[in-house]
């Protein structure tokens, strides 16, 4: 089975939803007489008109598909209006695209600090103890000639620089150095 060619599914949609604007405004209803069975259009005009002549060998189901097409059409339309509605109404809404997450270096920089090890290697950078977080957060200031860790996350160079000291950290600790 091929897949269905969906603009041609499309211009038959619209070819329909054209039939139905055509006819709004217009009944069908069947009428019987010693002539036959007939299709009969009430037009916007207030006119009674026969528009088709049914076979004398249709079946009453068959009269029936064929007198409430017009009904018929107008009731599939309608669904597929509803139906269409409700699968745009459901479908996930488009989220705003991400922000790419950044590194919060100065958050970093605080939780190093914080860190025994960190501060006993930067006791190698320069002179002194680094007894805690505090002299630390000083001895860090000292090093990238900063006032503020924020200025890590705002100045390329102070950035790179931290990123430097840190991967210097990451080595002596490991014992590369």
């Amino acid at each position: 089975m091929s897949a269905p060619d969906r603009e041609q599914e499309r211009r038959r949609l619209r070819q329909l939803r054209q039939y139905r604007e055509a006819l709004a405004g217009f009944t069908w209803e069947v009428e019987a007489d010693s002539s036959g069975t007939h299709l009969m259009a009430w037009r916007k005009s207030g006119d009674l008109d026969r528009v088709a002549t049914i076979h004398p060998c249709a079946s009453p189901d068959e009269i029936e598909v064929l007198c409430r097409a017009l009904e018929t059409l107008g009731f599939a339309l309608d669904l597929i209006d509803r139906a269409a509605a409700r699968i745009r109404e459901l479908a996930p809404k488009p989220q705003p695209a991400e922000k790419p997450k950044r590194d919060n270096l100065g958050f970093t920089a605080k939780s190093l600090c914080e860190q025994p090890l960190f501060r006993r290697f930067l006791e190698t950078r320069g002179d002194g103890s680094v007894p805690d977080a505090d002299a630390a957060d000083a001895r860090l200031k000292e090093l990238l000639k900063i006032k503020s860790k924020g200025e890590i996350d705002r100045d390329p160079a102070v950035k790179a620089a931290f990123q430097q000291l840190r991967n210097d950290f990451w080595l002596w600790k490991r014992g590369d150095t």
